[in-house]
C-alpha cells in the first residue's frame, strides 16, 4: 500500500472537465469527476459541493436544486439527474447526429479537415456498441448526408467501393464500412512521400497571382477593363475612365456589376442567362477567361462560401427588404426570391387564406393558439421550430427536397407526428399528417384578414373573425385533406372576397384591401411547395438501378421462424382429443438444468402447509385430482424419468386462494432462465 500510494503521488494532477450541458462531453467529465472526487472521499455532502463547482449553465442549476436535501440523499440525486437529462442515450445519439450533420463540407486536398471528420467518425463508430441509437447511422439517408460532406473525386470513389461491396456480400455498405474507407483516404492523401500531388509551379503562379491582386485592390480596381461596349458616346467614354470601373448592365460608371442593385433584383436565372451571354467569368465576373481557369475567385459576403455574392441564394431568411433606386418608387418595384415565396413588395398588404385555430399535442398534452394557413398549393405540412417548442417537441432528424418556384433545395428538418388542429371555439380536433418543421413560413401576419376588413361587406356581416396575438406558425397543405375540405361557400358580390366554412372556422379568400393599391405599393405572394423525402428517393433510385422490382417483394419468414414451423409440423400429433407439439427449442441439443432439489423443497414447503390447515389441503387435493381427470395434467411415467439426463424439468408448483373468489388455484412455476424455446 506504501508503494502503491508513492506511485500514486508522482502522477500528474488530474484536471475535472467544467460540464456546461454538452451530452458529447458528459461521460469524460462524470469519469474525471469520479476518479478525482469520488473516489478520494466518502463525505457526500463534498461531492455534492464540488459536483456544483465543476457545472456550468443548466447542469448547475439542476445539481443546486439537490443542496437542500439530506447529503445522503442529495448527490445521488443530482447525479441522477445529471445522467437523465444529459446521460442519455438517445440525446447523446442526437447530438452525434447534428455534429455529423452541421460539419462543413470538405475541400479537396484539405488533410486536416478530412482527418478531423475522419477521427470523429471512428470515434462515432466505437461507441455504436454501445449506444443502440447510433445504430441510425447505418440508415442511407444518414451516410448519404455524411458523404456529400466529402469532396466530389472521393464521393466517386466511394460509389466505386459501395458497389463492389454489395456484389462481394450481398447487402450494402454500412457506417463502419465508410469509416475505413474514409480512415484509408486519409491514410492516402496524408503519406509523406507522394500525399501531396499538387503542382508546385501552379501553386506558386497562383500564389503571386493573388499577392498581385491584393497590391491592386489598394489601388484602382481591375474592373476597369471589363468590357468595350458598342456604340458610346466618346464623352461617356470619357467619364468611364476618370470613374475608373463601368457596370456592364445598367451602363452606369459608378459602380460594377457586383454592386448593381438593378441586377441584383434580377431573378436566379436571369443572372446566370446574362453572365454567359457577355462571356464573364462565374469566379470574378471579369471577361477573357472562365470559371476553371480563375485565379481570383470572390467570396460570398452573405456565407462565405466560393460564389459569387450577386448569385447567392438565401435559404433561411424571408424578411423583406426594398432598396430605393434613382426611378420614383411608382414605377420600379424589388424582387425578393425565398425558400418558400416569391415577392414583388414595398410592403406586403396582400390577404391569404388564413384561420386562427388551436394545435394539440396529444404526447405532451399541451394546447397552443396560432394563426394556420391554408395552402392549395403545397403538398405538406409545415410548422414553425418555435411552435415546436411551445408542444415540447422535437421529432425525428432528417432531410427532404423543398421544391420552390424555381428552386430544389436539400433543406433540414424535424418530423413530428400526432399534431391535432381545431378551430378556436371548438374542440372538434382533426389529426394531421407528419409535421415538418421550418424556422420561418413564407407568409406574415400582415396577411391575415381583419375583422374590420369584412366588415365593410354587408353580405359577410354574419362572419366573426378571432384576433389572437400569435404568428403565423402552422402551414397546411393538400396532404391534410379533412381541414381543407368546404363545408359552406359564401359568394363573393361585386368586386369582393367570397367566404369558405371549414372546419376549422371561415377561412376569406380575395382582395380585402384594395384601397391600399392606390399608393402604387403593390404586393404579390406566391406558393408552389413540393416535398420528396430524400430516404423514399433513394429507394426509388435503388429500385431503378437495380433489376428487382418493387412488385416482386413480398414478406418472408426469417430463419427461426422457419425452424419453428418445421417443428409445428413435424411434431402435431392428435392424442386422446388433444393436439400436442413439441417445444419449440432453439436447439436440439438443449440441456435443461437439474431442478429436482427445488421441486423437493418446494413439496416440503407444502407439506408443512397441508399439517397446519387441513381445509387448504383438501381443496388442494381435490384440485389436482379434477386437473387429472381431466385430462390437464397427467403423471410422467417412471420409464421416461430415467436416462434422460438434460431432458426433464420438474415443474414447482403451490396454491393459492383467489382474493374475490374464495377458489383454490396450484400455481406452476417455470423460471424464466430455464426456458430456452423460441
Amino acid at each position: 500500500m506504501l508503494v502503491q500510494q508513492n506511485q500514486n503521488s508522482v502522477l500528474p494532477p488530474r484536471n475535472i472537465p467544467v460540464f456546461d450541458g454538452d451530452p458529447l462531453q458528459y461521460g469524460s467529465f462524470i469519469r474525471a469527476f469520479e476518479n478525482s472526487v469520488e473516489a478520494k472521499t466518502s463525505n457526500l455532502s463534498d461531492c455534492l459541493h464540488f459536483l456544483e463547482q465543476y457545472t456550468r449553465g443548466q447542469p448547475r442549476d439542476l445539481v443546486h436544486s439537490c443542496q437542500h436535501l439530506p447529503s445522503e440523499l442529495g448527490y445521488p440525486r443530482a447525479k441522477s439527474l445529471l445522467s437523465e437529462h444529459f446521460g442519455n442515450e438517445y440525446k447523446i445519439a442526437q447530438a452525434y447526429m447534428d455534429k455529423i450533420n452541421n460539419w462543413p463540407a470538405i475541400k479537396n486536398e484539405d488533410i486536416k479537415s478530412l482527418q478531423a471528420f475522419s477521427l470523429f467518425l471512428k470515434g462515432c463508430s466505437n461507441l455504436t456498441e454501445y449506444v443502440t441509437h447510433l445504430k441510425e447511422l447505418d440508415l442511407p439517408s444518414n451516410m448519404r448526408s455524411i458523404i456529400l460532406k466529402l469532396p466530389y473525386k472521393m464521393r466517386e470513389s466511394w460509389r466505386n467501393v459501395a458497389c463492389d461491396l454489395q456484389e462481394h456480400r450481398g447487402q450494402r455498405a454500412l457506417f463502419i464500412d465508410l469509416v475505413v474507407f474514409i480512415e484509408k483516404q486519409v491514410k492516402v492523401v496524408s503519406d509523406p512521400l507522394f500525399g501531396n500531388i499538387i503542382d508546385l509551379q501552379q501553386l506558386n503562379s497562383k500564389n503571386t497571382h493573388s499577392s498581385f491582386t491584393k497590391q491592386k485592390k489598394r489601388g484602382n480596381s481591375f474592373a476597369t477593363n471589363v468590357l468595350a461596349v458598342k456604340n458610346e458616346d466618346p464623352s461617356e467614354n470619357k467619364n468611364k475612365s476618370s470613374k475608373g470601373y463601368r457596370c456592364l448592365y445598367c451602363l452606369l460608371s459608378n459602380h460594377t456589376i457586383d454592386k448593381c442593385f438593378k441586377f441584383k433584383d434580377k431573378s436566379h436565372k436571369d443572372k446566370v442567362n446574362f453572365i454567359k451571354e457577355k462571356g464573364m467569368c462565374f469566379g470574378c465576373l471579369k471577361v477573357g477567361h472562365i470559371s476553371s481557369e480563375c485565379r481570383g475567385r470572390l467570396v460570398c459576403s452573405v456565407c462565405h462560401q466560393q460564389h459569387l455574392s450577386v448569385l447567392h441564394i438565401d435559404k433561411e431568411s424571408i424578411e423583406v427588404f426594398s432598396r430605393h433606386l434613382q426611378n420614383p418608387p411608382s414605377t420600379t418595384s424589388t424582387m425578393t426570391q425565398t425558400c418558400g415565396h416569391v415577392r414583388v413588395c414595398d410592403e406586403d398588404n396582400s390577404n391569404l387564406s388564413i384561420v386562427a385555430v388551436q394545435v394539440r399535442s396529444p404526447k405532451t398534452n399541451i394546447t397552443v393558439q396560432t394563426y394556420a394557413f391554408l395552402d392549395p398549393g403545397s403538398t405538406g405540412t409545415f410548422c414553425t421550430e418555435s411552435l415546436a417548442w411551445k408542444l415540447q417537441l422535437k421529432g425525428k432528424r432528417t432531410s427532404i427536397q423543398l421544391q420552390t418556384m424555381g428552386h430544389k433545395d436539400i433543406v433540414s428538418t424535424n418530423i413530428i407526428s400526432g399534431l391535432q388542429v381545431a378551430a378556436l371555439d371548438r374542440n372538434d380536433f382533426i389529426d394531421l399528417p407528419d409535421v415538418m418543421t421550418q424556422k420561418l413560413m413564407p407568409v406574415s401576419k400582415q396577411n391575415v384578414p381583419q375583422q374590420e376588413d369584412i366588415d365593410k361587406w354587408p353580405y359577410l356581416q354574419s362572419i366573426k373573425l378571432h384576433d389572437i396575438d400569435a404568428d403565423v406558425d402552422l402551414l397546411i397543405g393538400t396532404d391534410a385533406p379533412k381541414v381543407m375540405e368546404p363545408w359552406e361557400l359564401i359568394n363573393s358580390q361585386e368586386e369582393g372576397p367570397y367566404a369558405v366554412w371549414t372546419r376549422v372556422g371561415w377561412v376569406i379568400n380575395g382582395p380585402l384591401r384594395s384601397e391600399r393599391n392606390k399608393t402604387g405599393y403593390h404586393a404579390f405572394t406566391v406558393n408552389k411547395i413540393s416535398v420528396k423525402h430524400l430516404e423514399t428517393m433513394l429507394i426509388e433510385q435503388y429500385n431503378h438501378d437495380f433489376n428487382e422490382k418493387t412488385s416482386q417483394e413480398q414478406i418472408e419468414m426469417s430463419r427461426e421462424d422457419i425452424t419453428f414451423m418445421n417443428i409445428m409440423n413435424n411434431s402435431a400429433q392428435l392424442k386422446n382429443g388433444h393436439y400436442c407439439i413439441d417445444l419449440p427449442f432453439k436447439s436440439e441439443s438443449s440441456v435443461l438444468p437439474i431442478n429436482r432439489c427445488v421441486a423437493e423443497q418446494r413439496l416440503l414447503s407444502l407439506k408443512r402447509k397441508f399439517n397446519m390447515n387441513s381445509t387448504f389441503k383438501k381443496d388442494y387435493i381435490a384440485f389436482m385430482n379434477d386437473m387429472l381427470c381431466n385430462g390437464y395434467a397427467e403423471i410422467v411415467p417412471d420409464d421416461q424419468l430415467m436416462g434422460n439426463e438434460g431432458k426433464v424439468w420438474y415443474i414447482p408448483h403451490h396454491g393459492v386462494y383467489h382474493p374475490r373468489k374464495g377458489k383454490l388455484r396450484v400455481v406452476f412455476t417455470v423460471p424464466q432462465h430455464s426456458r430456452e424455446p423460441h
